[in-house]
């Protein structure tokens, strides 16, 4: 009887760390993820969401950092002018986090955690850049865009309304002009989460 008591304490226990609601993961987040946001600048940031008008903050840099984005299961955050940062619980037990950098290329990173910001090992993501010649586009046209495409960088971006992650591209050595002339043979990619990866 002791031992089945202990039991369901030890199931309502976790249960409990598990539950944890989208303020409570942004809250407790590791300051070393962010240090320029301490918890009382993440607390007060996520509480002034409620509150009209809203009042971004001063991060420990001085720049301003505002949440874009707020549901029962997703958060977007603009840490400054340059960075942002997604966060959205997949389950009870995990959530994935992407960080994106413009300057001015686009980038990525994409970790997954427990809810309580243990790391956890995920499915490899297979990031290798596939194109698609369109019908209306000739063959010399589509090697010349093709050789255009190297180097690149992975851009991350997670959905609010579905556990999918989009898997995009961009190119640092190209100019805005050579990015448009590309960017219709580029496969952009959707991932689904599945068990213990998106794939």
């Amino acid at each position: 009887m002791k031992l089945l008591f202990v039991a369901i304490m030890f199931y309502m226990g976790c249960s409990c760390v598990s539950a944890q609601s989208m303020r409570d993961i942004w809250v407790n987040m590791p300051k070393g993820l962010i240090p320029y946001l301490d918890k009382s600048l993440r607390t007060d940031l996520i509480d002034g969401v409620k509150k009209k008008p809203y009042v971004p903050v001063k991060n420990l840099l001085g720049d301003t950092t505002r949440i874009e984005k707020m549901t029962d299961n997703y958060l977007k955050v603009r840490l400054n002018n340059k960075t942002y940062l997604q966060i959205k619980k997949i389950n009870t037990n995990t959530i994935a986090v992407v960080k994106s950098w413009n300057y001015p290329t686009s980038d990525s990173e994409l970790n997954i955690y427990s809810t309580d910001w243990c790391v956890q090992k995920y499915s490899k993501i297979d990031l290798t850049l596939h194109t698609e010649r369109p019908d209306t586009m000739q063959e010399s046209t589509y090697n010349e865009l093709k050789s255009l495409l190297s180097p690149y960088f992975v851009v991350f971006t997670l959905l609010e309304k579905k556990n999918d992650l989009i898997v995009d591209y961009s190119f640092p050595l190209l100019g805005k002009k050579e990015y448009e002339r590309v960017k219709p043979i580029i496969k952009t990619k959707v991932l689904h989460w599945q068990d213990n990866g998106f794939k």
